[in-house]
């Protein structure tokens, strides 16, 4: 099986929508699909998540506006795994931070060190347990080394 690791960029919007659209998520109620909003680099306040259709729709703005960040798996031209991974500090006011990670600091760390934040993954059913996972990791830390990211974190 041949897989490839792309970086999420605007051109990837359609795909990236395509896979939250066609694949069971959590707990297979369509009407919770997330679309993986709730973990990028946009303040959430003022933000209306409450249907799949509004979170879908935010989603294409966000992956054209560099606002979600992380990494498709593709087997030929079909998406098989998401990795959600986006710089740590621009995602202190998303929604999915606020709402579970509030015990965590949100002040700047004058540390220096810049550290790239796993939120998460999914992967396609048919296609689990084949190490796609630990593909998009390793491409993830790879690329935060090569970007000067000091850390990186799993959440």
């Amino acid at each position: 099986m041949a897989l490839e690791i792309r970086k999420l960029i605007p051109d990837l919007a359609e795909d990236y929508v395509h896979f939250f659209d066609t694949t069971p998520h959590d707990n297979n109620v369509d009407d919770h699909k997330c679309y993986c909003v709730c973990w990028c680099n946009d303040d959430y306040e003022g933000k209306d998540f409450s249907t799949a259709e509004k979170r879908r729709k935010c989603a294409i703005q966000y992956v054209k506006g560099n606002n979600i960040q992380g990494y498709l798996a593709y087997s030929g031209d079909t998406v098989v795994g998401w990795c959600n991974a986006n710089t740590k500090l621009d995602c202190l006011k998303c929604v999915s931070w606020r709402k579970f990670m509030n015990y965590v600091p949100i002040e700047k760390s004058d540390s220096g060190i810049k550290v790239k934040s796993i939120f998460c993954f999914v992967i396609t059913p048919g296609m689990k347990r084949k190490g796609i996972a630990t593909l998009l990791l390793e491409r993830v830390c790879t690329d935060a080394k090569q970007d000067g990211f000091g850390l990186s974190t799993l959440f």
